[in-house]
């Protein structure tokens, strides 16, 4: 069997300009947070209907290195130890519970920080990059909460960084860079 792909091979995905993603998918309601990892620095955009902000956050690797932290927290009950007895199962257990706020709230600290004194929307839509796309944001602190889970106090999206692309004809050479790619050319 052969497939003719000469239809599709014309259509490429773009990424949405700034003003498309205000006006066609942002509401009110919604604040969408675009994270890009760097070597020496990494970024976050805060985008409303209405405003974008930009925020510069630790390097990478500081931040994979918590983002792995709180992954090995939250999956501690679901790794097997051999030959590991129950009460040492169950220490083991106790000490992830007794870390997990902790770290979660350095996660906080690291990405969220900087929008603890701005007006939010309810809907938090997050666009991740790299390790952040292991991390359940959801069961971070909301920032400027006493621990308040986010999930508890928003609504939150993520993966939207699927919602931002178009098929558009074209070659791919024609589409407009992200906000992203402009900020790793910097």
């Amino acid at each position: 069997v052969e497939l003719d792909l000469s239809a599709t091979s014309a259509l490429a995905a773009r990424p949405l300009r700034l003003a498309e993603i205000q006006r066609d998918v942002l509401d009110g309601e919604t604040v969408l947070l675009e994270y890009f990892l760097g070597e020496r620095r990494s970024f976050l955009w805060r985008v409303t209907r209405d405003d974008l902000s930009s925020f510069e956050l630790p390097p990478r690797a500081e931040i994979e290195s918590a983002v792995q932290e709180l992954h090995d927290l939250v999956t501690a009950q679901n790794r097997i130890v051999e030959g590991e007895p129950a009460e040492a199962r169950d220490e083991r257990l106790a000490r992830a519970a007794q870390r997990l706020p902790e770290v979660a709230s350095r996660l906080t600290d690291l990405l969220l920080a900087p929008l603890a004194g701005e007006p939010d929307g309810r809907r938090v839509a997050v666009v991740a990059d790299g390790a952040l796309h292991q991390l359940p944001f959801a069961l971070l602190p909301d920032p400027g909460s006493d621990d308040t889970p986010l999930l508890a106090a928003r609504e939150v999206v993520p993966g939207a960084g699927h919602f931002l692309q178009e098929e558009v004809p074209g070659p791919i050479a024609d589409a407009i860079l992200s906000v992203t790619a402009r900020a790793e050319a910097n």
